[in-house]
C-alpha cells in the first residue's frame, strides 16, 4: 500500500463522517524503464532525512498554494505518511498559524532543514502527533524545542489523538497529504 493509499485510509477511518478531506498526490512519478508504467510518486530527490532542496521546494510551493487557497482565514489539519508526512511537518513549520494539528507516520525531519530557504517558525503550542519508530525516538524534542505540544505512538495510538483533535474544532477542514 502506498503512502498515499495509508494516508487516505486513516482519514477515511479515524476522521468524522463529515470532515473534509483533500487528498494529495505529488505530480511527480517515478516509472519503470522505458515503458512508462508509475511505480509509484515522489514529492523529492534523495534521501528522506536529506531531501535535494530544488524538487522539494517545488513541492512544498504546490502544497502551500493548496493551503493558503483551502485555508482561506481557518485553519486545516494535516495527516501525512513517509514523504507526505515530511512535507506535512515542512508546511506546519512554514505555516503554523494556518494548521489547527499535525499527525505523521513514518516521517523524517529533514538534517538540510538549516539550508531550505524557508522560514521555519514556532509552533505555538501546535498539537502534534509522531507515528513510526523513528518519529518517536528521534523527532519529539525537536518539535518540542519550536513549541508543539508533542504526543508519540503507533498507528492505533493515532486514532484516539484524532478524536481529541477533531471533536474540539466545529467546522474544519482537514487536509489529507
Amino acid at each position: 500500500m502506498s503512502d498515499l493509499d495509508q494516508a487516505r485510509t486513516i482519514g477515511a477511518s479515524l476522521l468524522p463522517a463529515l470532515t473534509r478531506r483533500i487528498a494529495v498526490q505529488s505530480g511527480r512519478t517515478q516509472t519503470y524503464g522505458g515503458a512508462g508504467l508509475p511505480l509509484g510518486y515522489f514529492w523529492y530527490v534523495g534521501p528522506e532525512h536529506n531531501p535535494e532542496l530544488s524538487t522539494l521546494g517545488d513541492g512544498l510551493f504546490q502544497l502551500e498554494q493548496l493551503l493558503l487557497e483551502r485555508s482561506g482565514h481557518g485553519k486545516v489539519g494535516l495527516l501525512g505518511v513517509g514523504e507526505g508526512g515530511t512535507m506535512a511537518l515542512l508546511l506546519a513549520l512554514t505555516w503554523p498559524d494556518r494548521v489547527h494539528a499535525l499527525a505523521v507516520m513514518d516521517a523524517a525531519w529533514p538534517e538540510n532543514l538549516d539550508r531550505m530557504p524557508i522560514a521555519a517558525r514556532d509552533l505555538a503550542a501546535l498539537p502534534t502527533y509522531l507515528g513510526g519508530a523513528s518519529a518517536q525516538t528521534q523527532y519529539p524534542d525537536l518539535f518540542a524545542s519550536r513549541g508543539a505540544t508533542v504526543a508519540t505512538g503507533d498507528a492505533a495510538g493515532l486514532r484516539a489523538w484524532l478524536e481529541t483533535q477533531t471533536t474540539s474544532i466545529e467546522g474544519h477542514t482537514h487536509a489529507e497529504p
